[in-house]
């Protein structure tokens, strides 16, 4: 009778209660997707170098201290240790070691595990009795010799406790990079500006030694410097020899405004010499009164 006359109330119970015995559906959960892994850096295949550079003989970067003081951001450079003054100077957050020899890549990668398990220099030169690998046996005489001479030296990542302070960071932390490369290659250097990127690094120093001096062409090497994440006021320092110049070795230290160097480079002045004669013409070159072999280009 209840049923003929009020089916619509009977379905509306029956529905009640198996809505009431249905599970409840799962909560909704706000978990972030995974942050995307770093793009790779990559090593080049690159012909074995006609010189090798394991040991440099370039000794005064504590004139570029003033102007690197505080930098922070990511540096590049190329050659040996001598980065490792100019990354600790700097207080690099992250430091990409670029070379086309792979016997100084190897040098940095064998030396980077010792310097992040010994905490002050003392420990670091006392370690050095054994060659890490027998790629680099037979130039370890000479390497150990180069850095007992570093450590010699004032103002250099191992005779100054706190450069090497953050020198031992940076590796401790894997904020050390050594890559197999050539400044004006396809491969290497577009790597490195994506990782940087990646990171939301910019690079407010690139050391160049005297590369500069012996490139045939540098129209890639300013390609591949243009499109490294930079900050506005990024320097690029250099070495040169000039019989004229002042110098505090072989060597005349010089920084040059990256910004500047792309701008004035767009008309392809060419190799270095004509890059110092445009920068000397505009009155753009100084020299540093108080230290002659150390020179700026601003603008």
């Amino acid at each position: 009778m209840s049923f003929r006359t009020c089916p619509t109330r009977h379905l509306t119970t029956i529905l009640a209660a198996l809505l009431a015995c249905a599970p409840a559906p799962p909560a909704l959960v706000d978990e972030a997707l995974p942050a995307p892994a770093p793009p790779a850096l990559v090593d080049e295949a690159l012909p074995a170098p006609a010189r090798r550079f394991l040991v440099g003989n370039e000794t005064a970067h504590d004139l570029f201290a003033r102007e690197l003081a505080g930098r922070r951001g990511a540096l590049l450079g190329v050659g040996g240790d001598a980065c490792y003054t100019l990354m600790a100077l700097a207080d690099s957050e992250r430091a990409y070691l670029l070379d086309h020899d792979p016997q100084v890549v190897a040098l940095h990668r064998a030396l980077g595990p010792r310097i992040a398990a010994t905490p002050d220099p003392e420990q670091f030169l006392a370690a050095l009795t054994t060659p890490p690998n027998p790629e680099l046996a037979a130039s370890w005489p000479a390497i150990t010799a180069h850095l007992r001479r570093v450590a010699a030296r004032p103002h250099t990542w191992l005779s100054d406790p706190g450069l090497y302070a953050r020198v031992h960071r940076l590796w401790q932390t894997g904020a050390v990079s050594p890559v197999l490369g050539d400044l004006g290659g396809a491969l290497a250097m577009p790597t490195i500006a994506a990782h940087a990127a990646h990171a939301g690094l910019t690079f407010t120093v690139v050391y160049l030694s005297n590369v500069e001096e012996s490139l045939p062409d540098r129209r890639r090497l300013d390609e591949n410097l243009a499109a490294l994440p930079r900050d506005p006021d990024a320097l690029v320092l250099r070495t040169l020899h000039r019989p004229d110049w002042p110098a505090a070795d072989l060597w005349s230290y010089q920084s040059h405004a990256l910004t500047a160097l792309l701008a004035r480079d767009r008309d392809r002045l060419g190799d270095l010499a004509a890059i110092l004669a445009d920068a000397a013409t505009r009155g753009a070159l100084t020299f540093t009164p108080q230290a002659p072999a150390h020179s700026t280009i601003a603008r």
